[in-house]
């Protein structure tokens, strides 16, 4: 019977030392940020190709408009080279060029294919508008009100995105066919946060014809006294005031409470 000293010695034990085990880890380590260095270096070079086409880039808008420049077809190639790269905004260019005949001819079917691969891409532009195409059924898209629906959803999460109060007003359009006005009033108050103050009468207006008042009077007033303080709406005044007589106190600050988080938020952005 042997010992578990002598089991031991009968085990043969890899010839790998403490410091060659380092010595891999280093080159692991070494590999991982050769890597990561050669895909900084692809970004930047994918970026400054579609900065370069952005530079000299004229998107045809009318037909007689000559988009065969020589100067686009150059950008179109950039375009395409960084798209190719999984650039996202070079998918959205390339897709736009197909479309409008810009660098190169005309293409629905290609401008469609590209502009799938930018908005998978995460670019909220691409989401933007293919979500509007299916929502409305354009560019040779069947309309899909769930797929538009998810995409118009990601755009406006997108904090980058210059365009939001245009995505909440085609997601409004949306709640709207779902008859769901309280998502409708959100997308009009987002708006109106962003500085945009022609929402302030869309939501006020949205809130009189719905009678929002009914079925809620916190929503409702807080349209009313934004509509009174910020607008020349002659009865705004008047209805925030008959309405606030019905409500409780426990409504009223809670009013209160969502009028001044809107107030300020439109106030610094307007």
């Amino acid at each position: 019977m042997t010992t578990g000293d002598e089991t031991r010695a009968l085990i043969p034990f890899p010839e790998r030392t403490v410091s060659s085990f380092a010595a891999s880890g280093r080159i692991v380590s070494a590999m991982v940020v050769e890597t990561l260095s050669a895909l900084r270096d692809t970004r930047i070079h994918l970026d400054t190709l579609v900065v370069a086409g952005k530079r000299i880039w004229r998107q045809k808008r009318a037909p007689d408009e000559d988009g065969m420049t020589k100067e686009n077809i150059r950008a179109f190639e950039m375009f395409l080279k960084a798209a190719e790269g999984g650039h996202p905004e070079g998918q959205y260019l390339v897709s736009l060029c197909n479309e409008s005949g810009s660098g190169i001819a005309p293409d629905q079917e290609q401008a469609n294919e590209w502009l799938r691969r930018a908005a998978f891409s995460e670019f909220a532009k691409a989401q933007f508008r293919l979500g509007v195409f299916l929502w409305k059924g354009l560019r040779g898209f069947q309309k899909e009100e769930n797929a538009a629906f998810e995409l118009l959803t990601k755009a406006a999460d997108d904090s980058d995105y210059q365009q939001r109060p245009a995505v909440w007003m085609i997601l409004s359009e949306i709640y709207e066919s779902r008859d769901n006005v309280t998502e409708v009033l959100q997308c009009h108050r987002k708006c109106v946060e962003t500085g945009e103050g022609d929402f302030i009468y869309s939501g006020y207006e949205l809130c009189v014809k719905r009678r929002v008042l009914e079925t809620d009077m916190v929503e409702a007033y807080s349209w009313f006294q934004l509509a009174a303080e910020e607008t020349l709406i002659a009865d705004a005044r008047q209805r925030a005031d008959e309405l606030i007589q019905m409500m409780a106190p426990a409504e009223v600050a809670k009013a209160a409470q969502l009028l001044a988080l809107t107030h300020s938020k439109f106030r610094a952005n307007r």
